[in-house]
């Protein structure tokens, strides 16, 4: 992933001024290897969870449904993808994070009297954004590693879980190679779905990285109109409100879209048509997710270059 060093934004006096607090302040260098130490730490975290969310629903099955079997061929699938639900729910707290991580930005400068200066300076108004902006990711960078560091350790899981653990766990070396046998016996269709899986599973562990930086562009823009601070918090519970709102009617109008095409895929005469339209559909969400984002984060950074310009 790319950081928040980026450009010449890592050059600017007021990034460099901020960056100098932090614990990685030091070099980019610093923040990637700390970073990639965090990333393996929760690579090994997230095993130990997942097996202890396995363990805790086959303890919960009926006595007569306890097998290895079960364990192996659902349970572990079934642990994943409770815990993958659960990171999609988690990106409300990381909007909280990364809403309170801006919050500051810009009402800070103005309470500490810094403002007047900064604006007397010959720093241009873009530069000025975009230093609070990467300032602000920054704070927010751990939190939003570890958000992507366990969706990118679901997706691992279930893969190895679904390929190897019933062959592994049963002994049984049909149980896997079964599995496998589909890109032996529809290459083109196992290629389909290859495609599909592996687009998805981009979208999914990107989408925190994506989320991280319209929100504390989203939060930059209320810390440049709102100074009182438990009213700025307010105002981005209701940002956030908005923007899960907003998404959820996007997703609704893509579904109803979709669904209106959906019967000439799935009764063709061939799964290869069902295969194909299901890619189109991952495509054409991903680039909403992803359009999404850049979109309000461009929006906000605007309204705070705006709301600077006017103030000089």
């Amino acid at each position: 992933m790319r950081t928040p060093f980026r450009g010449q934004i890592k050059h600017h006096p007021l990034f460099v001024r901020d960056v100098r607090r932090m614990p990685w302040g030091e070099s980019e260098d610093l923040l990637k290897r700390s970073s990639l130490r965090l990333f393996l730490a929760v690579q090994a975290v997230s095993v130990g969870v997942w097996l202890l969310v396995a363990g805790l629903m086959y303890l919960a099955l009926a006595d007569y449904d306890r097998n290895l079997y079960r364990f192996a061929t659902s349970v572990v699938l079934q642990a994943d993808l409770l815990i993958m639900v659960a990171t999609i729910l988690a990106g409300l707290v990381l909007d909280v994070m990364s809403m309170r991580a801006a919050l500051n930005s810009i009402s800070g400068e103005v309470l500490a009297g810094r403002w007047d200066l900064i604006r007397l300076t010959a720093l241009h108004e873009n530069g000025v954004v975009r230093a609070k902006h990467s300032i602000a990711q920054l704070h927010t960078w751990r939190p939003t590693l570890i958000m992507v560091a366990v969706r990118f350790a679901m997706i691992w899981i279930y893969v190895l879980a679904y390929f190897f653990a019933p062959g592994i766990l049963l002994r049984d070396a049909a149980q896997m190679t079964s599995r496998l046998s589909m890109f032996v016996y529809a290459p083109v269709e196992s290629l389909l779905v290859l495609l599909i899986s592996a687009f998805t599973a981009a979208i999914y562990i990107l989408e925190p990285l994506w989320r991280m930086k319209a929100m504390t562009a989203l939060g930059l823009t209320i810390s440049s109109y709102i100074l009182n601070g438990p009213l700025a918090m307010l105002a981005s519970m209701g940002a956030i409100f908005a923007v899960w709102l907003a998404q959820l009617i996007i997703f609704a109008s893509l579904t109803v879209v979709f669904g209106v095409f959906a019967p000439l895929f799935f009764f063709s005469s061939t799964v290869t048509f069902l295969y194909v339209y299901s890619l189109g559909v991952s495509l054409i969400n991903g680039l909403t997710i992803y359009g999404f984002y850049i979109l309000l984060q461009e929006w906000s950074l605007r309204r705070v270059m705006r709301r600077i310009a006017r103030d000089k």
